[in-house]
């Protein structure tokens, strides 16, 4: 099971970026200080604002890599270095297409 997020291009309905976020990465991502799939998928939740918290994630993932990494799910569906390259890279198309639309699948 995974948590999919996708921002379409407001204007014609192309996909500009997508996370797709295996559950098992959940308890390494809240004790980054993440606030949670369902804030995400909130109708107010803005592009703006989903890119400003997933760098502050990411920033908190780089800080302390070790106690993150330690936190890698024993089954390896997940790793550390898997979350924070799909985080960064989605942060930073949200940061380029700010009035683009946001859909989950959780």
């Amino acid at each position: 099971m995974s948590a999919d997020v996708t921002l379409s291009c407001n204007s014609c309905g192309q996909a500009v970026a997508e996370l797709n976020v295996t559950y098992n990465l959940t308890p390494m991502l809240k004790a980054a200080g993440f606030r949670g799939w369902r804030w995400v998928a909130r109708p107010t939740t803005t592009v703006t604002e989903l890119a400003e918290h997933l760098a502050r994630v990411s920033a908190e993932l780089r800080r302390d890599s070790a106690r993150y990494q330690a936190m890698n799910p024993v089954n390896g569906w997940g790793t550390y270095p898997g979350l924070l390259m799909a985080l960064e890279d989605f942060t930073d198309r949200a940061k380029r297409f700010p009035d683009s639309v946001i859909s989950t699948w959780l």
